[in-house]
């Protein structure tokens, strides 16, 4: 709850700061002052202007710097939309975001709005008997594609809309279909299939059903993950002996084009996921340390890099996925005997637990919104999909 006295202007809507001729003005529109946010995180928007044109402006939390923003030469104002991810803080303390703005003459001026972030939700859409697994957003954060065996006792893949209601089967296979991933258009899922003999990469049409095999090579193509520009599938792949990552060209659900390897290393990549809005890198999880950890490759170079703060040797981070502008990763990671849901902040490290349990808590994946999180969990015996809010 927000205190008294902390000198944060927690009145109106859109709090304005115009120091005059001592820096820019910053306008905040959302959210209110005091407000109560997501647990999971929300985006704070507003606009900085001023008669010196604005150079910069940037958010920081606690301290850190979390996001930025800048603007051609002579711009009079930028409009900033800065995701906070509340569930990286506790949720008993207020949350103060300062927001700074410098304009062309390098004169600053900051303001700071405190909200109140509620404890994060948790709320189970499985249902009890069958297995349910790898949960997928769709790009309109209203539905979640997962994986179920069913009666037959095989994987296919089903979407449900996000209360838990009216599951739909998309396959229907006597084989194994995992894996789905959402095109960013919400008109196809991606997903990998053993239907032809060997695990290759596969796609559904929503509207039509028409199934689109994208890789076929012998050896196994596993754990698809659509590009946010729409135009790639990465996946990693035994075809190189040791499984690697690689990516593959799709236009309208076919393939378009032959497979790119994005890792060369004598190590076991996999479960590869695109960070950032455009896709600029791709995270992926690796035994290079022994222990499996997060690592990332930003091609064309094959080099990869781990990520801070999801590389610790002594103990498993596994299941990354990013949220979407890339700033923030949550994971599956089992420092505690078991595998937790945790949220990182790789430029800094920091990373919180969000959902810890004697349970094995997996395959954790951001909404597009960025304001709910699911994972598969055994809490209740069997995996089934549950969400945090």
């Amino acid at each position: 709850m927000i205190g008294a006295g902390l000198g944060f202007g927690c009145g109106s809507k859109n709090q304005v700061v115009d120091p005059g001729d001592g820096g820019p003005s910053i306008l905040i529109t959302a959210p209110l002052a005091g407000a109560s946010v997501s647990g999971i995180g929300f985006y704070v928007t507003g606009s900085v202007a001023a008669s010196d044109s604005v150079s910069i402006v940037r958010m920081s939390i606690e301290g850190d710097a979390y996001d930025s923003a800048t603007s051609a030469l002579g711009a009079p104002s930028i409009p900033f939309s800065f995701y906070v991810p509340s569930a990286l803080f506790d949720p008993s303390v207020d949350l103060a975001i300062v927001i700074e703005g410098v304009d062309n003459s390098g004169e600053k001026s900051t303001t700071t709005r405190t909200v109140d972030p509620r404890e994060p939700a948790l709320r189970f859409i499985g249902f009890g008997s069958d297995t349910e697994r790898e949960p997928a957003w769709s790009p309109g954060g209203d539905e979640i594609a997962y994986t179920s065996e069913g009666d037959l006792g095989n994987r296919d893949i089903y979407v449900i809309d996000e209360l838990g209601l009216t599951p739909e089967q998309i396959t229907t296979n006597v084989n194994e279909d995992r894996s789905p991933t959402w095109s960013p258009d919400g008109q196809y899922i991606g997903f990998a299939s053993n239907r032809a003999g060997n695990w290759d990469i596969w796609t559904v049409n929503r509207s039509t059903d028409a199934l689109s095999q994208i890789t076929t090579n012998g050896a196994s193509d596993e754990g698809p993950a659509w590009s946010p520009r729409g135009d790639e599938i990465a996946f990693h792949s035994k075809r190189d002996a040791n499984a690697n990552i690689y990516s593959v060209g799709v236009l309208g659900g076919a393939v378009n084009g032959i497979p790119e390897r994005h890792t060369a290393v004598a190590s076991s990549e996999s479960l590869a996921v695109w960070i950032g809005k455009n896709g600029e890198k791709l995270a992926f999880e690796s035994n290079q340390n022994v222990s499996r950890d997060i690592w990332m490759v930003t091609p064309p170079d094959v080099t990869i890099t781990s990520v801070e703060g999801a590389n610790d040797p002594a103990f498993a981070e596994t299941d990354p996925h990013y949220s979407r502008l890339g700033d923030f990763l949550v994971m599956a990671y089992n420092r505690n005997a078991n595998f937790d849901i945790w949220v990182v902040h790789p430029p800094s490290g920091t990373k919180r637990v969000l959902a810890a349990n004697p349970a094995s808590d997996r395959e954790p994946v951001w909404s597009r919104q960025g304001d709910k999180i699911a994972f598969a969990s055994n809490r209740n015996g069997t995996y089934d999909i549950w969400i945090l809010e």
